[in-house]
């Protein structure tokens, strides 16, 4: 019969039909089903040895996935893209959304070793500062590009996450450090929801809950910022 049908249905309608099945499948919300689809599709020689097809079902697949919260199979998807395009931020994004979630910590050594081979790429200095829980890789970061405001952050709270332990030396030191580099932030990211957010959390951690109190009431007089392609329900923090 399989035979009969592909002498019947051309490899574009067979593509079609595919996509229409994958599409179907998502929303059904038959996640796993989506994912057994696209396995079986990649197997598939006519598929697979074309390309931009194979391309386009492995982001299907990662889709599912992540939809399917199977986030193990996410990350094997998610690390071939990012190793074949590792200056694109948008794959980074969905990376480091994956790790959170999977709750593993095999990623690691795998950011380590692409470092190795791109050590200018900031996603990777920050993905690897984030690891490590040190500043030095988000300094790295820092010093190429001062202006932006996430490295800022990212330093600024390390500094905060240090002063927070229980034996520590100089103490003081690293809370004046950690709140220089978030004024920093606050100055290049400009008054609103997020930043005086995240200035009460960092307060709101070393127990100066009155200071904290303070940016999360100006937090919440603000509404929240608009971002393209991002319902603005997503991001508003005054649902915290």
């Amino acid at each position: 019969i399989f035979a009969v049908l592909t002498s019947v249905l051309t490899k574009d309608d067979w593509w079609n039909l595919l996509l229409k099945a994958i599409y179907s499948l998502c929303d059904l919300s038959r996640f796993q089903e989506a994912e057994l689809l696209v396995d079986s599709s990649l197997e598939y020689c006519s598929f697979y040895e074309d390309k931009p097809k194979r391309k386009e079902l492995e982001y299907f697949g990662l889709s599912a996935a992540i939809l399917d919260k199977n986030f193990r199979k996410a990350y094997n998807y998610i690390r071939i893209m990012v190793m074949e395009n590792v200056n694109k931020p948008q794959l980074w994004n969905i990376f480091n959304q994956v790790t959170m979630h999977s709750q593993e910590v095999r990623h690691h050594r795998f950011c380590l070793r692409l470092m190795l081979k791109n050590p200018d790429n900031h996603a990777l200095c920050v993905l690897n500062g984030h690891n490590a829980f040190v500043s030095g890789q988000y300094v790295q970061a820092f010093r190429t590009h001062p202006q932006e405001p996430l490295y800022n952050l990212c330093i600024g709270l390390t500094f905060i996450h240090m002063a927070s332990q229980k034996y520590v030396l100089k103490r003081h030191a690293l809370i004046v450090q950690g709140f220089s580099f978030l004024n920093r932030y606050l100055s290049l990211r400009g008054p609103c929801q997020e930043t005086f957010y995240n200035l009460g959390r960092a307060l709101h951690q070393l127990g100066l809950h009155h200071l904290a109190i303070h940016y999360y009431q100006k937090a919440l007089e603000l509404p929240p910022l608009v971002v393209e392609g991002i319902e603005i329900d997503q991001i508003d923090l005054r649902r915290d």
